[in-house]
């Protein structure tokens, strides 16, 4: 396998906080690296982005190849189904799917003020139903029209992930220059970074 260079300082520095996610994501079109990626996350395998990249180099990557069929079936399946970049794509697939910057204390904060917010608005409902009984059922709801959603995109559009249809966008009202020039300054005016973002 070839040595794997990651350049992390555009996420953020490499002892900012990244957390596994807790609940199990979903990707039809890659069922079985969900199924080898969540059997090697653990809740505590990296609290930072340098931790990940550890894991991710040492532990993850070897074990899927290996439940893959080894190295030679195994890196040449993670670079068939990863094709825009192999290694470095699966890494950024597992980036995007697997990891969360909100802390597991974080997260259990927000659940439970989520959850008081859901009783006090259900006591309120409570509490109001019971002193207006009389009025609520002789009220009539009336109802507008809603309008329309915006038109989902089609084709390929359907497939781009927000960064890539925003580009999209650019080319569509400006034209094709004006996207590059978009697409560079997105990627700070690196070339190499700008194919790994926009393909």
């Amino acid at each position: 396998m070839a040595a794997m260079t990651n350049d992390f300082s555009a996420l953020a520095a490499p002892d900012s906080g990244l957390w596994p996610v807790s609940k199990k994501p979903e990707d039809k079109t890659k069922g079985e690296f969900v199924r080898l990626v969540w059997r090697e996350l653990t809740p505590d395998a990296f609290t930072t982005i340098q931790e990940f990249d550890e894991w991710f180099k040492k532990t993850l990557v070897p074990r899927t190849i290996e439940s893959l069929g080894g190295p030679q079936v195994g890196g040449m399946l993670l670079h068939v189904k990863f094709k825009h970049g192999g290694v470095a794509h699966f890494m950024r697939w597992v980036l995007m799917k697997f990891t969360t910057t909100t802390s597991p204390q974080e997260a259990a904060a927000a659940a439970a003020e989520a959850a008081a917010e859901d009783a006090r608005t259900a006591k309120l409902m409570k509490e109001k139903a019971m002193v207006y009984p009389a009025i609520l059922p002789r009220t009539r709801t009336i109802t507008r029209p809603r309008p329309s959603p915006p038109p989902k995109p089609a084709g390929l559009a359907a497939m781009m992930d927000d960064e890539n249809l925003a580009m999209l966008e650019v080319m569509q009202k400006e034209g094709p220059q004006a996207a590059m020039e978009a697409m560079m300054e997105a990627a700070g005016g690196d070339y190499a970074e700008m194919r790994m973002m926009y393909g």
